[in-house]
């Protein structure tokens, strides 16, 4: 478990119908314990890049929007367990293109906000691991290239709850759920493994294969703002229906208007 801190900063960009929102991220990590003491002595290094740039263009209540967003991911790690040693390296890119159409009603004190949207999307992922066991010549080592592209169809739907604290201040309360289904993809995976025994001996395969892509996902989404005249503070969490919300992606935002 390696939770890891992004920094994010975000430029939104207003003027008449238009707006416009590029934002870039990044983060690192890294964990070790190298004590010789240990049975179990590791290192971890995590790195993350994200930039994203979006077009918005409204018609009183109708919204059109067009968007890319790449982000860049990679772990590595070495570990030595009672002698046996192991290397590894995971990659992914991802890259995606995304139109939508959104629509809101708007209340006294609160909104009801629904998109639908349908992006294209490119994820190149890699991983390569190395063995060796036991202090001896035996060494293994798989190499894994996995690309995937296809299209992807969301509905989302969102609530908003305005309280006023004071003339200056409001908070808001919000919720929202957002379905995903791949509509047409297909991945390309390629793995490969070799094994070195003492005497150098060699054992090597190679497999290759191209399968069709077809899923869904649901995730909630629960937000909370404290607002003021020139600025917010914003606190949200989201999360897959199939996980728990101890593994959910928080994030915490504070927005200057000027």
């Amino acid at each position: 478990n390696l939770p890891v801190c992004s920094p994010k900063i975000q430029y939104q960009l207003i003027s008449g119908p238009w707006l416009i929102i590029a934002s870039a991220s990044k983060g690192n990590k890294n964990q070790a314990s190298l004590s010789l003491d240990d049975t179990l002595r590791y290192q971890l290094d995590f790195n993350q890049t994200s930039e994203s740039l979006y077009f918005d263009y409204s018609f009183e209540q109708l919204i059109i929007s067009l968007g890319y967003s790449q982000s860049s991911l990679q772990q590595t790690f070495t570990t030595n367990e009672n002698g046996a040693r192991s290397a590894g390296t995971n990659r992914t890119d991802y890259r995606s293109f995304v139109t939508g159409i959104g629509y809101g009603w708007h209340f006294e004190q609160s909104q009801l906000l629904t998109s639908l949207s349908l992006g294209q999307q490119t994820t190149d992922e890699y991983y390569q691991l190395q063995e060796i066991i036991n202090n001896t010549q035996n060494i293994q080592s798989s190499h894994d290239e996995i690309s995937q592209s296809g299209w992807l169809g969301s509905l989302n739907v969102n609530y908003q709850h305005y309280f006023s604290v004071s003339e200056h201040i409001q908070w808001m309360l919000g919720s929202g759920i957002q379905y995903s289904e791949i509509i047409d993809g297909e991945a390309h995976i390629y793995q490969s493994s070799h094994t070195r025994l003492a005497g150098n001996r060699f054992f090597a395969s190679e497999h290759e294969s191209l399968v069709d892509s077809d899923s869904s996902s649901t995730s909630l989404m629960v937000q909370s703002s404290l607002i003021v005249d020139n600025g917010s503070i914003h606190l949200s969490a989201d999360k897959l229906t199939s996980e728990s919300w101890s593994d959910a992606l928080f994030e915490f935002d504070i927005t200057l208007y000027f």
